[in-house]
């Protein structure tokens, strides 16, 4: 059953946009803030609405008719709603980190890659964010130091695919490369499905409920999250989240 909201994710979703092109920052906020208040789900959020709207923003950067300044204010913005957005994630039992989340190469950014672990967190798992532009060596050794199950990457730019390949090939060449999976997501592999199987992943997903639902199925073996519902720090409306 569709639950009503005050505002509905579309309608949310035109009056952010409306505000981040008005350079409105108290405005963005105030109706995210809201949105959760009224016990809309992390992931309808993020996907929904701050997703949408930071697609138009590209394409609206992409066509010339947002300049570069307007584009780097929008992603101050929605990395600051985010940040207020995690503040009602539950953090996962104590524990080592079982996924890594990360940028490879030049890639800069990194806020689809935020909501995914998120979403992960959100569901239990114990995820390292690491961001954007992260050297490959770096990635190799913290994962081979903590000994993660999963490196989740994301690429916005099909010419960063090298990076992936290159980044894959080392995790499979490390210490726990027989055991450590690889999860591809971004606008790369959305519009090529092959992609992923070309630079030597495991998976892809388009977005932070497919990413979830690919770890749930293959890293049920490792380690069992948290199956209670979302976990999500609003008292009773965490009973009302939409699974991710």
């Amino acid at each position: 059953m569709k639950r009503f909201y005050l505002q509905q994710p579309e309608a949310l979703a035109a009056s952010y946009l409306a505000a981040l092109m008005a350079g409105d920052r108290t405005a963005a906020l105030h109706l995210i803030q809201r949105a959760l208040a009224d016990g809309m789900p992390l992931n309808t959020i993020y996907q929904e609405v701050l997703q949408p709207a930071l697609y138009e923003v590209g394409r609206l950067w992409a066509c010339d008719q947002l300049s570069v300044a307007n584009e780097h204010l929008v992603t101050a913005v929605t990395r600051r709603v985010m940040e207020v957005c995690a503040t009602t994630i539950t953090p996962p039992p104590a524990g080592p980190p079982q996924i890594i989340a990360t940028g490879v190469g030049p890639e800069l950014h990194d806020i689809g890659l935020r909501m995914v672990a998120d979403g992960l967190e959100l569901r239990g798992w114990n995820t390292l964010y690491l961001g954007g532009n992260v050297p490959m060596n770096a990635i190799v050794a913290l994962a081979v130091q903590q000994r993660v199950a999963l490196v989740a990457v994301s690429i916005t730019t099909s010419s960063y695919a090298r990076y992936v390949r290159d980044l894959v090939t080392d995790l499979r060449q490390s210490a726990i490369g027989a055991r450590v999976k690889v999860l591809v997501g971004g606008q790369p592999f959305n519009r090529t499905p092959e992609l992923w199987r070309q630079v030597g992943a495991d998976g892809t997903a388009a977005d932070v409920t497919g990413a979830v639902a690919w770890v749930g199925q293959h890293l049920a073996s490792y380690a069992a999250p948290d199956t209670a519902p979302d976990r999500d720090r609003r008292g009773s409306t965490a009973t009302q989240l939409e699974r991710v």
